[in-house]
């Protein structure tokens, strides 16, 4: 198909982490709060099975094997506490419980936050995380991303 000859293949574990090795790759893995690996790679699939303290292969399709995360306890809060978690297709809505977070997903200059004051926090030279401060505790906050047409016109003035 079209879309199949223009992939490039990407590493989507950052190279800082990579040469870390097990340890690195763990670390990235938490730090993305991933319960889950889907692998397509054989590379990817052999690591994964040859490390059975760590991974439990849940499904071998044809393409994608998925692999669950074990000894490990999903948590979106990498610093600070939250509690009610959603979601919708451009934002997060949840609730502090401490006045600083740093949430486990990845900080992008076009998010916004309702109640508090939001900026990358440099975890690596490849990763930042969203850092939360000034959170009003026990209010919920949403945090979304801005337009894609708002952004562009904003950058266009």
């Amino acid at each position: 198909s079209y879309a199949h000859n223009i992939w490039k293949y990407e590493q989507s574990i950052p190279e800082e982490f990579m040469e870390k090795g097990d340890t690195g790759i763990q670390e990235y893995l938490t730090l993305m709060n991933a319960s889950l690996v889907i692998a397509h790679e054989v590379g990817w699939i052999d690591y994964l099975r040859t490390h059975p303290q760590d991974y439990q292969m849940i499904e071998d399709g044809q393409t994608f094997t998925i692999f669950r995360r074990l000894n490990y306890t999903p948590n979106y809060a990498h610093s600070g506490v939250v509690s009610d978690f959603s979601f919708s297709s451009n934002s997060i809505t949840f609730t502090p419980q401490s006045e600083s977070v740093v949430l486990k997903f990845r900080y992008f200059p076009f998010l916004q936050s309702s109640g508090c004051s939001l900026k990358p926090l440099p975890i690596s030279k490849g990763l930042e995380l969203v850092e939360l401060s000034n959170c009003p505790v026990g209010t919920p906050i949403t945090i979304e991303s801005v337009s894609p047409l708002k952004r562009l016109f904003s950058s266009a003035m």
